[in-house]
C-alpha cells in the first residue's frame, strides 16, 4: 500500500480540509455521509492518477498539496454555480447554506482569507500538519543512559561528629524501645515483705491409674518372659550333658567287650600248644 493512502496520511489531510471555512460552509446543508464519499472519491482519483507503489517524502508532500488544492477548486466550482443559480446572491446569505446553530460548535472559525494570501495560508497550513506527520514517523534514537555514580564518596572530615551525633541517635532511640521501669507494688502492711517470684519447676505429667495397670502388665509379662527363656536354656544344658554321660558309657562298654575278646583268644592258643614230652 502507498505511503499516500496510509490512514495516517489519510487522517492528517482530513483534519485539514475540515478546519476550511469554504468546504465547511458547502457541506452544512448535506448529510456527513456526502462528505465521507466525496473526500474518498478524490483521494481515489489523484491516488490512481499518480499510481506509484513507493513514493519520497516530497512525492508524497507534492501529492498532498495537490490534493488540497483539487478539493479547494471543486468547491470553489460549486459555490460559484450556487451563486449564479441565485440571481447574484451570496451563498452566504442563501438560506440552503446558512450555517444552523446545532452545527456551530463543531466548526472552527478561521479569520476572511484574502485572494491575495489564501493560497500562502494553505501552504503554511499544510506545510505544519506536514511537519506533525514528519514528526510521527521519525524514529527519534534513544537518549543515552549514564550509569555512573553522580556522587562522589570523598574523605570524611568529622568523624567525631558524626560518631557523637549516631550515639545520641541510639540513645534516643534506647529510650523509646527500652522497657518500662519495674514499679514495687505498695501494700497496706508496711511489714510485710514482697518476695520475688520464683518461676516453679515444671513438673512432670502424672500417670493415670489405667495407664500404670498396663504398665504393670506389661513388667510382670517381661518377668515370666525371662523366667520361660531361663527354663528353657537349663533343659537344653541337662539334654546335653545327658548326651555326653550316654556317649562316654558306650564308649566304655565297647572298649571291655574288646579287651574280653583279646584275652579269649590268648587262653586258646596256649591250650593248642603240644606237649613235647
Amino acid at each position: 500500500m502507498s505511503i499516500y493512502t496510509h490512514p495516517d496520511n489519510q487522517e492528517l489531510l482530513w483534519n485539514i480540509i475540515n478546519q476550511n471555512h469554504y468546504i465547511n460552509t458547502y457541506f452544512i446543508q448535506f448529510p456527513n455521509q456526502k462528505k465521507d464519499f466525496w473526500f474518498k472519491t478524490v483521494i481515489e482519483a489523484i491516488y490512481n492518477k499518480n499510481s506509484s507503489p513507493n513514493i519520497t517524502k516530497d512525492e508524497l508532500y507534492k501529492m498532498n498539496q495537490d490534493t488540497i488544492f483539487t478539493m479547494i477548486q471543486i468547491i470553489r466550482e460549486k459555490m460559484a454555480e450556487v451563486t449564479k443559480s441565485t440571481n447574484n446572491h451570496t451563498i452566504f446569505n442563501n438560506p440552503i447554506t446558512q450555517i444552523e446553530p446545532q452545527f456551530q460548535s463543531h466548526i472552527i472559525n478561521t479569520p476572511p482569507i484574502t485572494p491575495d494570501n489564501r493560497q500562502e495560508v494553505f501552504n503554511n497550513q499544510f506545510t505544519e500538519r506536514q511537519r506533525e506527520y514528519d514528526s510521527m514517523l521519525e524514529k527519534k534514537a534513544p537518549v543515552d543512559v549514564d550509569f555512573r555514580d553522580k556522587i562522589e564518596d570523598g574523605v570524611i572530615q568529622n568523624m567525631d561528629e558524626l560518631i557523637k551525633t549516631h550515639l545520641q541517635q541510639r540513645e534516643e532511640e534506647l529510650k523509646i524501645f527500652a522497657p518500662p521501669p519495674i514499679v514495687p507494688t505498695k501494700t497496706d502492711n508496711p511489714t510485710m515483705v514482697i518476695e520475688p517470684t520464683v518461676q516453679k519447676p515444671i513438673s512432670e505429667p502424672t500417670i493415670n491409674h489405667d495407664n500404670m495397670s498396663i504398665l504393670v502388665s506389661l513388667q510382670k509379662m517381661m518377668f515370666d518372659l525371662s523366667n520361660s527363656i531361663t527354663e528353657i536354656k537349663n533343659e537344653i544344658l541337662e539334654l546335653k550333658n545327658k548326651n555326653i554321660s550316654k556317649q562316654f558309657e558306650n564308649f566304655q562298654s565297647t572298649d571291655n567287650l574288646i579287651d574280653f575278646s583279646s584275652n579269649e583268644s590268648n587262653a586258646e592258643n596256649i591250650t593248642m600248644v603240644p606237649d613235647e614230652n
